[in-house]
């Protein structure tokens, strides 16, 4: 019933403002706050390798682009992290 849920990406930048990779997550219908996994001023490219431990049925999550590196007020559109049945892989 429980999973680990691993996400990796790479993060490209090619224009020289900042933005920011955020992810949310719904847990039991509750959603969290967002919280920011990576930042990148200028251009270039980052790696984004982040894991959620306890992932089940109930659990939900998207990942988005922001403007900037503070807040989530200039946002691109959410894409959806989870989908059911889950891919197993060993």
């Amino acid at each position: 019933m429980f999973s680990k849920l691993v996400i990796k990406g790479d993060f490209k930048n090619t224009g020289n403002d900042c933005y920011s990779v955020w992810t949310q997550w719904t847990y039991d219908l509750v959603p969290r706050p967002p919280v920011k996994q990576a930042t990148l001023c200028g251009k270039g490219t980052k790696s984004v390798d982040l894991s959620l431990a306890s992932y089940t049925f109930t659990t939900t999550g998207s990942v988005f682009i922001c403007r900037g590196d503070k807040d989530t007020k200039d946002c691109g559109e959410q894409e959806s992290l989870t989908s059911w049945p889950v891919n197993h892989v060993s």
